[in-house]
């Protein structure tokens, strides 16, 4: 039965099933897990996308979508997302999966340039404090 069950986990890896309700730290591990993660949250996105004519109506929904899949999933990273996907009006579960996927995958270069960003800030800011002293 050992065999068995590692084939099975091994399966679920290759499927990308592996990843539903499992640890943010896990999910967002690696590259694969990611991935698969996105993956899912599209295909659920497209599932409910039919049966709610393409919207959910608040980020609340957005972010209990997310924890249907991983429980501990951080609110502020699905409130980052939801914001970059905002437009007027409603936000369609297809623009709401698509910026999620490109946040989650790409999320150790999006934090490094944020990090960039606001270390210029506080130099460019530290500086106009010397000078004005």
């Amino acid at each position: 039965r050992p065999l068995e069950f590692i084939a099975e986990y091994f399966q679920g890896v290759v499927r990308g099933s592996h990843v539903v309700r499992r640890e943010y730290t896990f999910v967002q591990q690696t590259a694969h897990n990611r991935r698969c993660f996105s993956l899912l949250l599209e295909s659920m996105g497209a599932r409910m996308g039919a049966a709610t004519g393409g919207t959910l109506d608040s980020k609340e929904e957005y972010n209990q979508v997310i924890l249907l899949l991983c429980p501990d999933f951080p609110q502020n990273l699905a409130t980052q997302i939801y914001n970059s996907a905002a437009a007027p009006g409603p936000v369609k579960l297809q623009h709401f999966t698509t910026a999620f996927s490109v946040r989650f995958l790409f999320y150790e270069f999006f934090d490094e340039v944020h990090q960039i960003f606001t270390n210029m800030e506080n130099h460019i800011s530290g500086q106009d404090l010397v000078s004005q002293l």
